[in-house]
């Protein structure tokens, strides 16, 4: 008897749940292709170009290719390496739906068909949207310059049901909060830090309070406990070792300030100029640096 040889096909596949590609409300058409496409690369990253992918693949124009490429970003779906002027942007999926924040919706419907495989404890690393409307509004505030356009499908469920205008607030704060923690993840600077520290000051005075028991009536959102406490411990680690003279300039006259009774609002507004002071001066140096006259 003739022994055959096994015959093996290497090959990558990449799972993505049915549920997500036929989000129809929440993904377009381009969205969805360029999920696919990205995930298709699998571990290694998709690499092609701007024009490879509006030319060939999705056939549209450099606009809606990034209003997806962000959309995707801010639903964790995807995440992106910037290239150089040698390399274009690398672009990865996130193959773990626990780090994914899509809308409530989905986020049980992915629970269940977690459940029917067997994986019953499938939980979310992110709030999730509270629907399509809800991830809009967050996405226009964070990218305004790829403002998605409401259209006649994309309503806010809450006008059918004309529920009050203060439960309509709530949720608005809720998600500019959630905005705040998102900015400040996205943010490589810590003058943000330092500047919004003495901004929400007396959030921060009340936090504190309510941490120590000394305030018990304290209604803040659990969100805005989030971007609090993750305010504070960024702004303490920033305090004990400022790295650059910079920081150290912005911490002497916080004190300064401070000592003369200042409020968080006026130290943030004198931070403000002290910035721009400061962005103008390394402006005006790299323009004497670059002038080959001098």
């Amino acid at each position: 008897m003739n022994e055959k040889k096994d015959n093996k096909l290497a090959f990558i596949f990449t799972p993505i749940p049915f549920v997500l590609l036929r989000a129809y409300d929440l993904l377009t058409k381009n969205d969805r292709d360029l999920l696919v496409q990205i995930a298709s690369f699998g571990p290694n990253g998709c690499f092609l170009s701007v024009n490879k992918i509006t030319e060939k693949i999705l056939v549209c124009g450099e606009p809606a290719f990034y209003r997806s490429v962000y959309k995707l970003k801010h639903l964790k779906l995807i995440k992106f390496k910037r290239g150089n002027r040698k390399m274009s942007n690398r672009y990865f999926f996130e193959t773990d739906p626990r780090n994914w924040r899509l809308t409530e919706d989905l986020h049980k419907k992915i629970q269940e068909d977690a459940g029917k495989l067997g994986i019953t404890d499938l939980k979310f690393n992110n709030e999730p949207f509270p629907n399509v409307f809800g991830f809009v509004t967050s996405f226009n505030i964070c990218y305004p310059s790829h403002k998605i356009e409401n259209s006649k499908k994309i309503k806010n469920p809450q006008e059918n049901y004309r529920q009050p205008v203060a439960e309509d607030d709530s949720y608005l704060q809720i998600t500019k909060w959630q905005n705040r923690i998102e900015q400040m993840e996205r943010s490589k600077t810590t003058f943000l830090i330092i500047k919004n520290y003495n901004y929400f000051s007396q959030n921060i005075s009340a936090y504190k309070a309510w941490k120590d028991g000394v305030l018990n009536d304290y209604s803040a959102s659990e969100t805005e406990k989030r971007y609090i406490k993750a305010l504070i411990e960024k702004f303490e680690l920033i305090a004990k070792n400022p790295k650059s003279e910079f920081e150290k300039q912005c911490f002497v006259l916080m004190e300064a300030l401070l000592n003369d009774g200042k409020s968080g609002f006026e130290i943030e507004g004198a931070l403000l100029k002290l910035k721009n002071r400061y962005d103008q001066e390394i402006a005006l140096q790299a323009s004497v640096d670059g002038d080959p006259e001098k």
